[in-house]
């Protein structure tokens, strides 16, 4: 694949074609760093060094074919372990390094005489050296940069006679980020700290301390607002390339906030949301943009505003608020795990419910979805003919459903737990029927779900933690 783009023919285009060629670039991007990753490990496996055990000989240097078929018999090789019951496998105790690590030859033989006698008398001459190869770490070290930026004088006799500093200038690329004590790298690690490797401001301001840096978790906080102001044109544009996604699964959690607008917060007060925009091309290709912002509230008009110009599916969970949404392009699909969580609920204390009967029914779906999904993957059913087949084959459970459905309706009453789960099926069935119309959606908002809930975790467990020290703004 191959883009011929100039700067005349960029500068002509509008928004939306230079979002589509920006995309094609990062396909091709893509497609270029698995060609690397793969020339990469095929050097790999030709400079590959073992890191072993002190007490076992070195090994060096191997044939690609010796490694790959070394790979091969690896399971053969594993010794077998009786354990009750079982048998287990263990792994070799060989560790292996990336053949790029550096190594630091540290010499302890520049005294070593040429012979040696113990302490019985024993006489022996010097042979080859041992060598023992240890796994090393250097902390992380931090270095000043010193940025020259130009400065201008107004040129005048006015300015002669007043303040000299007021009349002058000095050209900065980004004022709010230049004018700070850290570089981009320093905070980009701290955000890397923060945000992947869980660690809370408060644990980076004491680890800075332990290396003699005094950077309190108000300064780092205060670097991340600045860092996070660049970031905005991004999420700018991952919005609007979600808005041309033919699916949006999005969904809401509760989220502590210690602080807002300088006031402390209630807890479950305000909402993490998060939008997810996918678009399938191809069974080899498939875009996923996921986006998180903050709501203060789940207010109709709130939720509303979220997907307010699109025109494509949405797929949420059963509150109240998304029901009619008023775009009428914008089709709404309602997620079927929530729809049978009461049922599920009812089985585990009712082994032989009625409900088991109708998660069943509920189960086709997704028997139906993963086949249909592989044929896909296959080759075998192209769009239009997973399109058809699911909308017509996902009818018929939905009849037998809904049928079964109507029927145990009439042996429960609708205040009775059995009641209320049925009742929750005809209020959504509309929408609940609507994801065979889209390709790109399944039966569930587990996408969304998963997301957002795996965040709102990680954020819990910090507030926790940091409940235990002093606030900070």
């Amino acid at each position: 694949m191959k883009i011929e783009l100039t700067k005349e023919q960029y500068l002509a285009m509008d928004d939306d074609q230079r979002l589509n060629a920006f995309f094609g670039l990062m396909h091709i991007n893509d497609k270029l760093n698995t060609e690397i990753k793969e020339l990469r490990e095929l050097h790999d496996l030709k400079t590959k060094i073992d890191y072993v055990p002190s007490s076992e000989q070195m090994q060096y240097l191997f044939t690609e074919a010796e490694i790959l078929a070394s790979g091969a018999k690896e399971q053969e090789e594993r010794q077998k372990v009786e354990v009750k019951g079982h048998c287990r496998s263990v792994p070799k105790k060989t560790k292996e390094l990336p053949p790029s690590t550096p190594i630091v030859v540290i010499d302890h033989t520049a005294d070593a005489a040429k012979t040696y006698s113990d302490e019985n008398g024993l006489e022996y001459v010097r042979i080859e050296d041992r060598v023992v190869d240890k796994l090393g770490f250097k902390p992380a070290e931090f270095y000043v940069e010193r940025h020259l930026f130009a400065r201008y004088a107004l040129v005048s006799h006015e300015a002669e006679k007043e303040d000299k500093e007021k009349n002058i200038i000095t050209r900065w690329d980004h004022k709010d980020t230049d004018c700070m004590m850290s570089s981009m790298g320093t905070v980009a690690h701290v955000i890397v700290s923060k945000y992947d490797d869980q660690l809370p401001l408060y644990r980076q301001e004491e680890m800075f301390r332990r290396i003699s840096l005094d950077i309190t978790r108000q300064t780092l906080s205060l670097w991340l607002m600045k860092s996070f102001k660049l970031l905005e044109p991004l999420a700018e544009r991952l919005k609007k390339w979600i808005f041309l996604a033919p699916l949006i699964n999005q969904d809401e959690s509760p989220l502590q906030v210690l602080h807002f607008d300088g006031e402390p917060t209630a807890s479950k007060t305000y909402f993490m949301f998060v939008q997810v925009g996918t678009h399938i091309v191809s069974p080899q290709l498939e875009r996923r943009i996921i986006l998180f912002n903050f709501l203060e509230n789940r207010q109709k008009a709130t939720l509303l505003a979220q997907t307010e110009g699109y025109d494509g599916f949405v797929c949420t969970d059963g509150l109240k608020n998304y029901n009619r949404l008023p775009n009428y392009k914008k089709i709404h699909i309602n997620c079927w795990v929530h729809a049978v969580r009461s049922l599920k609920q009812i089985v585990k204390v009712h082994k032989k419910a009625k409900a088991k009967d109708l998660i069943l029914i509920v189960n086709k779906l997704y028997k139906l979805e993963n086949e249909l999904r592989d044929s896909y993957a296959k080759g075998l059913l192209s769009k239009d003919e997973f399109n058809k087949e699911r909308q017509q084959r996902a009818g018929l459970i939905f009849d037998e459903l809904k049928t079964a459905l109507e029927k145990a309706r009439k042996n429960y009453s609708p205040s009775s737990t059995m009641g209320k789960a049925i009742k929750y099926f005809f209020t959504y069935w509309d929408t609940l029927v609507n994801y065979p119309k889209c390709f790109e959606s399944s039966p569930d908002n587990n996408v969304a779900i998963c997301a957002v809930l795996e965040n709102v975790q990680e954020h819990k467990r910090h507030i926790s933690e940091i409940l235990k020290q002093p606030l900070c703004a």
